[in-house]
């Protein structure tokens, strides 16, 4: 070989040596250089990201996505279904999945059994209580928080709240994991009558149904101020019945989830019982409304027995 083409053949050497040196520094400046783009899950940080920023980042999630499950530290319990934790340093906004608790609101009036599903979901979790949080497919709901299965020493809590009647089974796909269990948990409750379910709290649907289902009193006035009184009592009572059967509707398809989910499969039964006393009530006016009238006539009239 000539000693010119040994000059160009270390000239073309050098080259691809200088190529693939820039290169390499190009790389370590930017890793993601010639790559693919890619979808980074939302309030993660890409590779890159997170190694230009330093030790001193904040996660906004566990430390890897594919993790389904992470220790937390219970910092406040905000209502029934959702707590603030620490997670890895990160104070976050956990909302139990699967299901939907009474809600309490500042200044305005709180759900029925709302302050008692806090309370006890605060009793099952006091500050600097040790959880492990469980994932489903979808980590963050609309509004920012996480979505979570909490577990306390094995138990699942949202399990827990809905077998108590402070909490029902709700299904936002395509987040399921935990919903069967909690299906079957609300079923219990409403077998036992605890809860939501109890007829013997004032605020449930089913004591405010019940209640609703008076003794009517009897045409047996002999005074037309007592008879009017009466024929009042029974039309008083008539409009709560049908102020109930309202409230039944409202539970079957109306706006209020949390009752919506509890009561949609027995809200029909309780409306057709409610409107067989409504019609016995109806009856009943219109014997009321015929004694006021004979009295009002001046006929004699004696006491029915």
């Amino acid at each position: 070989m000539g000693q010119w083409a040994k000059g160009l053949l270390l000239l073309v050497v050098m080259a691809v040596v200088v190529t693939l040196v820039v290169r390499g520094w190009r790389a370590e400046d930017d890793p993601g250089a010639g790559a693919t783009d890619r979808t980074v899950p939302a309030g993660t940080s890409s590779p890159s990201t997170a190694r230009r920023s330093g030790p001193t980042q904040t996660p906004s999630a566990p430390a890897t996505e594919t993790a389904r499950q992470v220790a937390a530290t219970v910092e406040f319990v905000i209502d029934g279904d959702t707590i603030i934790a620490d997670i890895a340093g990160t104070e976050t906004t956990v909302r139990l999945l699967n299901i939907d608790s009474p809600e309490t609101r500042p200044n305005e009036p709180a759900d029925c059994l709302g302050p008692q599903a806090t309370t006890a979901l605060r009793q099952m979790l006091p500050k600097g209580s040790q959880v492990m949080l469980e994932y489903d497919l979808e980590r963050r709901d609309r509004y920012g928080r996480t979505l979570a299965g909490v577990y306390l020493d094995g138990r699942l809590l949202n399990v827990e709240m809905a077998r108590r009647g402070l909490a029902v089974a709700v299904l936002f796909r395509p987040n399921a994991k935990f919903h069967g269990q909690v299906v079957a948990a609300q079923r219990q409750a409403e077998a036992a009558k605890v809860g939501m379910f109890d007829p013997t709290v004032g605020c449930t649907l089913p004591a405010r149904v019940a209640a609703a289902q008076v003794d009517l009193p009897r045409p047996k006035g002999t005074t037309l101020a007592a008879a009017q009184t009466d024929l009042a009592r029974v039309t008083s009572s008539i409009g709560r019945a049908r102020a109930r059967g309202a409230e039944l509707d409202e539970a079957a398809r109306g706006r209020h989830p949390v009752w919506v989910a509890a009561f949609r499969d027995s809200a029909p039964q309780m409306r057709r019982q409610l409107l067989s006393w409504i019609a016995k009530a109806e009856r009943s006016r219109a014997e009321h409304q015929r004694h006021v009238a004979r009295l009002s006539a001046g006929a004699s009239v004696s006491p029915s027995r």
